[in-house]
């Protein structure tokens, strides 16, 4: 018999979903059973001990994470609790409310912080321990909670503040004041869309103006009265979580971790990077190859990884730029044309990898809704450069790309799953953030850890060609920031999944056990 059961509440979303289940697996292998509500069945074998429920809590513009038939390996018995097709929410809420007095008992709910607003009550109402998992970063958590109380007065002469507890080099300016908190319209934080061509995003909370000649009253589209008040977000809204799991570890981001653990007066546990098993043994084995179609579901591509990987054995090591923004995110086309004119001048190789379900982003970081025409055309670039360029739309093998011989960095939004994979593979990033936590990432990489170089700084101008033939440039001849990139990888992940992290997850599993003996 299992040692107790404990339920995963995620955000369904790629991003958040993989860590979510790399953080069960973790979990399962100690003997407890672990259910997680997900949108669809993964597509690659789960521990036994992993039970999956099925929602209907699914982003727009989220692909799905299995096509084909439910493979019989996801589940270790007979479906329990509601039927598919309820949210997260009525999952949670059933799956307590008829949890099985004879089976293991339930020590404690994990919800994911963007779902925390609706979440954690459901749990404290029924008087079940529960813990938030930030899949992002520390040093975001850290620097998003401190920027939301920092008034602009608090500034310097040179236009920052530094953060007592917090490396320098992190040090809040106008930019990210301005930038606090997350967009008010996303999943969980309730309140109306922004209208066409407008989004509600910073550390102001105001409707924003309406188009010229339209009238603000009932019926015509826009809200009355006062705006909303702020979201709880953050670390704001977990102060009824016994525990926060971050998705890193003590050797990248100790000072974050220790600054939260003081704000908050929680425990906090650093529980990652969640990558997968096949990630680890690669970094520890005879080969560092990792091949992403083993492990992660494989979306419409124009290309297989048999085809990616072809391509890159034809290339000299260390000579090939590889550029994602991730599944979400991408900048708007004018930058994109830039992008393209750049990667077509610079005569380096490369690949890039385009999601055309990626929201398009102004260089100011808010979407754009509509854009006049449609300027980037990336089969014409890959006709240009012949077969010096690899343009992959939709699913790319990142993990492969990124492992390889032949990559010599990554142009990247600094997403964090993104950003520790590299981090892992000893690849040195060329940074270009578009939104929230991939600003801070981005600081920690190139500042603080110095295993990349800033292609867009914290502006919000349109990037030119011209600083991106500088910034590959630059990052390729770079040998000390390679060289750094990979004894970074050989220190933090060359010895496998982090011994600290191994420490947290067992530190967590005595908290909640001694919950269960009060």
């Amino acid at each position: 018999m299992s040692n107790g059961e404990i339920i995963i509440a995620t955000f369904q979303h790629s991003g958040h979903v993989f860590p979510a289940t790399e953080l069960a697996t973790q979990l399962a292998s100690r003997n407890y059973k672990i259910t997680v509500i997900l949108p669809s069945l993964p597509s690659s074998p789960l521990h036994p001990l992993i039970h999956i429920v099925q929602c209907s809590d699914v982003p727009p513009g989220t692909p799905p994470t299995h096509t084909g038939p439910p493979p019989n390996h996801t589940d270790s018995g007979p479906h329990h609790g509601p039927s598919n097709g309820s949210s997260t929410k009525d999952i949670l809420a059933q799956l307590i409310d008829n949890h099985d007095p004879s089976s293991p008992p339930l020590l404690c709910v994990i919800v994911d912080v963007m779902m925390a607003s609706q979440l954690i009550r459901v749990c404290t109402e029924r008087g079940v321990p529960v813990a938030s998992l930030f899949t992002a970063s520390a040093c975001d958590a850290a620097l998003e909670h401190t920027a939301t109380h920092v008034k602009e007065t608090d500034l310097g002469p040179d236009g920052s503040v530094i953060v007592p507890g917090l490396p320098e080099e992190m040090a809040l300016s106008v930019y990210n004041l301005s930038h606090a908190g997350p967009p008010k319209h996303m999943p969980g934080h309730g309140g109306p869309p922004p209208p066409p061509g407008h989004v509600l995003l910073g550390a102001p909370h105001a409707w924003p103006p309406p188009p010229s000649g339209l009238a603000i009253g009932p019926g015509q589209g826009l809200p009355v009265g006062p705006p909303p008040p702020p979201p709880v977000v953050g670390l704001g809204q977990t102060e009824d979580a016994i525990a926060l799991l971050f998705n890193t570890c003590t050797e990248l981001e100790r000072p974050f971790l220790d600054y939260i653990a003081k704000e908050v007066k929680k425990p906090i546990f650093g529980v990652g990077p969640l990558l997968p098993n096949q990630f680890w043994n690669s970094v520890t084995g005879s080969t560092s190859l990792i091949h992403d179609e083993s492990i992660r579901p494989k979306h419409d591509s124009t290309h297989s990884e048999r085809d990616v990987l072809n391509w890159l054995e034809s290339k000299p090591p260390h000579s090939v730029i590889y550029v994602s923004f991730g599944s979400t995110n991408s900048p708007c086309d004018v930058e994109l044309v830039e992008l393209a004119a750049g990667l077509e001048q610079s005569n380096h190789a490369f690949i890039w990898s385009i999601q055309y379900s990626a929201m398009k982003h102004d260089p100011a970081g808010l979407m754009v809704h509509h854009e006049e025409s449609n300027l980037f055309d990336p089969d014409d670039l890959a006709k240009r450069v012949g077969d010096r360029g690899l343009v992959i739309r939709g699913w790319a093998p990142q993990l492969l790309i990124l492992s390889h011989k032949s990559t010599a960095g990554f142009l990247t939004h600094c997403g964090w799953n993104s950003t520790v994979e590299a981090l892992g593979c000893g690849i040195p990033m060329l940074a270009w953030p578009i939104r929230g936590d991939q600003i801070y990432n981005a600081r920690l990489v190139t500042k603080l850890l110095k295993v990349g170089h800033v292609l867009k700084a914290e502006v919000e101008e349109a990037i030119k060609k011209e600083q991106v033939i500088q910034g590959i440039q630059k990052l390729i001849s770079d040998e000390e920031i390679r060289q750094r990139a990979k004894v970074m990888s050989k220190d933090v992940f060359g010895k496998g999944f982090p011994p600290s992290s191994a420490d947290a997850i067992d530190a967590f599993l005595d908290l909640i056990d001694a919950k269960r003996n009060i």
